[in-house]
């Protein structure tokens, strides 16, 4: 898809792209279509009962799949951008890491951010 965008510099400087309106629809109907794309992979996604073994054994989610995905500390924390000191801390807390963290996290272990969730214990 071509668009036409017209660049502007508003009074205090920031830069601006305006667009037309059929266009700022076309990314907005594309937007929406890759998040559904994102949702239904994600209610696809299964968790391997090597995953939940280790949980129920009270690994924190993180650490179960960084050991189902063969990876030690050091090879998840330079995937992720992290340092291994830091993702012993996280792994140790389970979920309690910051959103952008697990984030990382989760793209570095190719599963959704809610599969690195602590689950409920009530």
């Amino acid at each position: 898809m071509t668009y036409h965008a017209q660049k502007i510099t508003a009074p205090d400087g920031t830069a601006l792209v305006v667009i037309t309106e059929a266009d700022y629809r076309a990314l907005i109907d594309a937007a929406d279509i890759m998040a559904a794309d994102r949702a239904v992979a994600e209610s696809d996604f299964t968790i391997p009962s090597e995953v939940v073994d280790g949980i129920l054994a009270g690994a924190t989610p993180i650490a179960a799949w960084r050991v189902h995905r063969d990876m030690t500390q050091d090879a998840l924390a330079k995937a992720s951008g992290m340092l291994q000191p830091a993702l012993a801390r996280v792994e140790a807390r389970g979920s309690k890491a910051r959103k952008a963290t697990l984030e990382k996290l989760a793209d570095a272990l190719q599963v959704p951010v809610w599969a690195l969730e602590m689950p409920d214990h009530h």
